[in-house]
């Protein structure tokens, strides 16, 4: 009754799902066959498996027509969506490449095709495993967007500070060489102190250094905005370890 009311439901479904009951129908005139012969035995059998089927088939019935509308509008729209999402961070300045979205999006489309020939032969449980892996992927490439985005944003209120730290490092360094001569001008120095001073003065060129390279991979995006936000946050430990 199901398969009259809501046939349009079914969509390509329908031809698996009519030979389903065409086969039900065969079971049940055995039953009828059986029993009228006395073979209780095997109509029981009959009636059983017939049951079993029946379940199975209001199952999948249920499950089918949500699956086919993932299949053919919710999860390639999505897709869409993505690939545009992707296009104009891409344009927007955003190294995105190392995630390989983009072969990734072919993948899922085959995925959902493959899920989609399932269906067609009422492999329901086999389609839905497909599709939920397919949308779960789809989540997490969101979730890695929303982080590059978030990243950024954290970049580009850091790239000021991490400037003005290092300007402020290079005028206590300045003003420590001035003091260190005038002493050095009058008493002798120790050399282990002058040794200091000098691995001081290596250890913030490498920072700076470190630092240009910060600022050049971020300028002209040449990684991911969370590869740089880990460079920001280990040259951030170099400097506070400078300053201690």
């Amino acid at each position: 009754t199901e398969l009259l009311k809501k046939r349009g439901s079914f969509g390509e479904t329908i031809q698996a799902l009519d030979e389903v009951m065409t086969n039900t129908k065969r079971a049940l005139v055995a039953f009828e066959e059986s029993t009228q012969n006395g073979s209780y035995l095997q109509a029981r059998k009959q009636l059983l498996e017939t049951k079993d089927s029946l379940y199975s088939l209001n199952e999948k019935m249920e499950r089918i027509p949500y699956l086919l509308m993932q299949v053919r509008s919710t999860l390639p729209g999505e897709l869409s969506n993505l690939q545009l999402g992707i296009k104009e961070m891409e344009e927007d300045g955003y190294h995105l490449e190392t995630f390989s979205f983009h072969s990734k999006i072919a993948t899922f489309k085959e995925e959902i095709d493959k899920a989609y020939i399932a269906l067609k032969t009422l492999e329901v449980d086999e389609a839905a495993a497909t599709l939920e892996d397919v949308q779960a992927e789809i989540d997490s490439m969101y979730e890695t967007l929303e982080k590059e985005a978030t990243y950024k944003s954290k970049l580009l209120a850091q790239i000021p500070v991490l400037k003005a730290e290092i300007e402020k490092a290079n005028k206590n360094m300045k003003q420590l060489l001035d003091e260190t001569t005038q002493v050095e001008k009058s008493y002798m120095i120790a050399s282990e102190e002058v040794q200091l001073q000098q691995t001081l003065q290596k250890d913030l060129r490498n920072v700076q250094s470190q630092l240009t390279v910060i600022m050049d991979v971020f300028e002209n995006q040449k990684q991911t905005f969370s590869s740089i936000f880990e460079m920001t946050e280990d040259w951030r430990i170099q400097m506070e370890e400078l300053s201690t």
